[in-house]
């Protein structure tokens, strides 16, 4: 017989060389194509836009390279037994592979008379006589043997086995050695925590206390529990070692790979804690994909970095890590500036200023300053500032005054129009937010505005009729409540997700309007192939009062229905529809056919009539941000819109 023969199937020799005072390594016992101990996941994979190379977000990029079985940790060397072990014996008296090969060499030829066992148990008796090839008659051959031995040996139910033999003057009497594996006694898992509880992963597994031990069941509950690891997220988590007593006790080792800290990247201008504060994974805890994921998307959600590469490296401990944040941040300061004349306003101007990432600290400030060569045309301020964390439990906190004089221009339920004039607008806004959840939070904004009515321009002159005037002009101080939930992987092109928002408006807290006001809405995101996405978008509101003019629901141009002239359909109720289809047509590139449909009205529940229209859109990814144009086709022939960011 060749040397090898046996060999490839005898891993117990050398696994008993290595083990612990009366316990044999099941890692050691198990084939070559055990269940793989670590698992490599890319996250670029369908994620997001944000996270695709041809995504319309800029750059972004992160992936997670983990262990694989070759850093499987080895076993700890330990002292000599103080007395011999079941391995030991069984390493003692197994002959060497040289002295078989003598023997087998002496015996090939001959015919076999009978075929014995040593050391096989009872109910596994019947098992190994069904994998037996060779029989009394059988001519002896090194052939015969090895598939005896390879059937044998893949029960699963055996460490080793040899053969010995007896010539008689028939022939040869066979009698197979076999190091058997033991009836388990318990079956531990060491290493686990409340994440995965040792029930759950036992319940995933075959082998159960009672069981005879499988070679091969065992290999499947290895890869049973990897699985269920790597389902629930958990892609750093290992099997790092397992150990069989002779008393059948059998101990499944699980590292679960722990989080030490964070190593932040890249930073000029953003402070650490922005981007520390984002990051879902806990230290202290196993990393978890999905933890990742979020985080990621929460990172490009900021908007203050082109680029953003997440990544494990190694930690100190065995299999612990720490995750590598490397960001490249962009340009978050805004800035506008924009003039006109006419000759009955004369020269206007306006200039914006602000920044998304001030002064690095995450919060968001803008002003805005219009101003015209007369006193009662165009001018004003507006002036808003957000801090996205106001403690630990991510209050956010908004505050916007403003004290502006603009033209406006008046259109019925219809679209007619009606007149146009100078609104003067003063107020400030209070607004806060706190997270329900990872994904859910709830906000409340105090408005308080008063509203006059300027002066006339153009259309039906409306500026004598008193009773209008008071109907809809004058203090509005109201209380606005919505409920959130937004699951999308990017705010500015989202592929995946949806965003729905609850939203009541009650008027009456001193002003000179009162008025309940609902909103519903909500947009879904769903892949259709490799880089398109189709959008859904449907949105309804209703007042249960008359609303004052400056209140009314209004639909129509780049965000509601284009192809018209913008809030050019007002009511105390509204219903808009919104289908998209985006398909990529560069890198840099995007195109999306839609139709949009709705209405407003006055009175009722539902409208009389549907506006609708059709059209075709292009985005292009600048260093502006997301900059889109629209032809929309109404009723009134084509209109084009242009709009920076994203839409629904």
């Amino acid at each position: 017989m060749k040397k090898n023969d046996y060999r490839y199937l005898a891993c117990a020799v050398a696994l008993s060389l290595s083990m612990g005072l009366g316990s044999q390594s099941a890692l050691a016992s198990t084939d070559p194509t055990a269940a793989p101990m670590g698992v490599g996941v890319d996250f670029n994979a369908g994620k997001s836009a944000a996270m695709n190379s041809d995504g319309i977000a800029k750059g972004v990029s992160g992936t997670l390279e983990l262990p694989d079985e070759s850093d499987v940790d080895e076993a700890a060397a330990v002292s000599e037994p103080a007395v011999p072990t079941r391995n030991s014996v069984w390493a003692k008296s197994r002959p060497a592979d040289e002295e078989l090969d003598k023997t087998i060499k002496g015996v090939e030829g001959n015919t076999i008379v009978d075929v014995k066992y040593e050391g096989i148990s009872d109910d596994i008796l019947e098992t190994v006589k069904l994998a037996q090839v060779s029989k009394p008659g059988d001519i002896c051959s090194i052939g015969l043997l090895s598939e005896d031995a390879s059937n044998i040996y893949g029960t699963g139910y055996f460490y080793d086995l040899y053969p010995t033999f007896e010539s008689v003057p028939e022939g040869v009497i066979i009698t197979y050695h076999l190091f058997e594996t033991p009836i388990l006694t318990s079956v531990e898992l060491d290493g686990n925590t409340e994440i995965e509880p040792t029930d759950k992963l036992a319940a995933k597994m075959q082998l159960k206390k009672g069981d005879r031990l499988n070679r091969f069941a065992l290999k499947e509950d290895v890869r049973a529990i990897q699985k269920q690891y790597i389902k629930d997220g958990y892609v750093m988590a290992k099997i790092r070692d397992m150990e069989v007593g002779d008393d059948g006790k059998l101990v499944i080792k699980i590292n679960e790979g722990i989080l030490e800290g964070f190593k932040i990247k890249g930073l000029k201008k953003t402070k650490e804690k922005v981007v520390l504060r984002e990051l879902r994974p806990k230290v202290g805890k196993p990393l978890n994909k999905n933890d990742v994921v979020r985080s990621y998307q929460r990172l490009t959600n900021l908007d203050f970095f082109e680029s953003v590469d997440v990544k494990p490296i190694a930690g100190v401990e065995p299999n612990a890590c720490v995750l590598e944040i490397d960001v490249t941040e962009k340009n978050t300061g805004i800035f506008g500036i924009g003039a006109g004349y006419s000759s009955s306003d004369g020269f206007v101007g306006m200039i914006s200023l602000g920044d998304r990432n001030f002064r690095g600290t995450g919060d968001s400030v803008n002003v805005t300053l219009t101003k015209s060569s007369t006193d009662t045309s165009a001018k004003g301020y507006v002036f808003s500032y957000r801090r996205p964390w106001l403690d630990s439990r991510e209050t956010a906190g908004t505050f916007k005054i403003y004290n502006r004089t603009y033209e406006y221009n008046e259109y019925d339920e219809n679209g007619d129009f009606i007149e146009e004039f100078m609104r003067k607008n003063v107020g400030f806004e209070l607004g806060f937010s706190r997270p329900q959840s990872e994904y859910t939070s709830n906000s409340i904004t105090f408005r308080n505005k008063d509203d006059k009515y300027q002066k006339h321009k153009s259309g039906t002159d409306r500026s004598v009729d008193t009773q209008w005037r008071e109907s809809n002009f004058g203090l509005t101080r109201s209380l606005l409540f919505q409920h959130t939930t937004d699951t999308r992987d990017n705010y500015i092109y989202p592929t995946d997700g949806y965003k729905s928002t609850l939203g009541y408006e009650y008027s009456g807290l001193g002003g000179d309007f009162k008025y309940h006001k609902f909103t519903i809405d909500g947009s879904n995101f769903h892949k259709v192939g490799r880089n398109q996405i189709l959008v859904l978008h449907g949105s309804y509101g209703h007042s249960t009062d008359s609303l004052p003019t400056i209140s009314k629901f209004m639909l129509g141009g780049q965000d509601t229905i284009r192809g018209y002239r913008d809030d050019m359909f007002r009511g105390n109720s509204m219903v808009l529809g919104n289908i998209e289809y985006r398909f990529p047509l560069s890198k840099t590139f995007k195109a999306a056919l839609f139709t949009d449909f709705g209405s407003a009205w006055d009175s009722g529940w539902m409208p009389s009539k549907l506006h609708g229209s059709y059209g075709v859109g292009v985005m292009l990814d600048s260093p502006l941000g997301l900059i889109r144009v629209d032809v929309g086709h109404g009723s009134q022939g084509n209109r084009v819109h242009f709009n920076v960011g994203g839409t629904f």
